[in-house]
């Protein structure tokens, strides 16, 4: 999808953000609920969220993205919204909005009472299961969606795999990798055999060769779940939590992050550490080790076990949540 101003919007694969019911045009929460999301029915995720500002006399939409960087002095600089917000001219006739930015006119069509606050998405998704739009609700919050309306997610994301679909390019990515981290550093990708190897085996889980390894969502609510990976007899649990650079907490503990972070960039971006990931090292250290000896897949000999097993957790809860940013 273009971007409306900075904003670039996404696929999850499976994601949480802040839900919102489907067609509903009037939620104003600020903080993610807690309701549990139904992969088996069609959903709305928020993956980012940012004030706006709209002027119906002469149609100018203001969108005001929140503040998370590093300053020149070394330290962390936090705003709700940005000083120097971008502008762009919006007006609806029937339900086709037109918007005009930098130059640049682009169509959405809208599905709401009363514009602006509503759903914005690109004709040509109208028809699609997977799509990203924008959701303008009544308290001026300008939040980025992913929808799904399809009745079986993991099922009707695996229908669609590497088939083409612009929305699902980073899932493919992730997953791919995923994948591959099984086989031998020397191995090469053979697709058909990924994807004769990889199984929708109901809307929460996905299986990899052969029923050996499961990957499966339990608790999951709109900004945070467990997932449990499973192989042979050993399961191991990784919570994970998601965060907004509108709120000020997640904007810390993201920087926190950063600065802990040995491999880190030299710039803090808080993109990089838009999730917290929590598990139990031993379990995903003895699970690693089982697998890989069972299955004669060798080991970096460079590499800790405490590093493989933060590199292992980080890459299942990619599955999942990757993609959003």
């Amino acid at each position: 999808m273009k971007n409306l101003f900075k904003l670039s919007m996404p696929f999850a694969f499976a994601a949480a953000g802040m839900l919102v019911a489907c067609g509903d045009d009037s939620s104003s929460a600020e903080e993610p609920v807690s309701e549990i999301v139904d992969l088996k029915a069609p959903f709305e995720i928020i993956t980012d969220k940012a004030k706006f500002s709209y002027n119906s006399k002469d149609s100018t939409l203001i969108r005001k993205d929140p503040v998370c960087k590093e300053g020149s002095l070394g330290n962390l600089v936090w705003k709700a919204t940005e000083d120097d917000p971008d502008t762009a001219v919006a007006y609806i006739n029937k339900s086709t909005i037109t918007m005009v930015a930098n130059g640049v006119t682009t169509k959405y069509d809208f599905e709401g009472s009363k514009f602006p606050t509503g759903l914005w998405s690109l004709p040509e998704d109208a028809s699609k299961r997977f799509l990203d739009g924008y959701r303008l609700t009544s308290d001026n919050m300008m939040q980025s969606i992913f929808r799904f309306d399809g009745n079986c997610f993991l099922k009707d994301f695996f229908a669609s795999f590497r088939k083409g679909y612009d929305a699902l390019e980073e899932a493919d990515s992730v997953l791919t990798s995923f994948y591959m981290r099984f086989r031998a550093p020397s191995d090469t990708l053979d697709e058909t055999e990924m994807l004769r190897n990889i199984r929708a085996v109901d809307c929460d889980q996905i299986t990899l060769y052969d029923g050996l390894v499961s990957v499966t969502v339990s608790d999951f609510t709109p900004h945070s779940g467990t997932l449990k990976v499973v192989y042979d007899k050993k399961e191991c649990k990784i919570d994970f939590n998601l965060r907004y650079a509108y709120s000020e907490s997640d904007c810390k503990a993201a920087y926190a992050d950063w600065q802990d972070d040995k491999n880190a960039s030299e710039t803090f971006r808080f993109e990089d550490y838009w999730k917290d990931v929590n598990y139990d090292d031993y379990c995903i250290e003895e699970l690693i080790l089982a697998m890989k000896k069972a299955e004669g897949i060798p080991l970096k000999k460079e590499a800790r076990d405490a590093d493989l097993a933060k590199d292992f957790a980080n890459m299942i809860t990619d599955i999942v949540v990757d993609g959003m940013k």
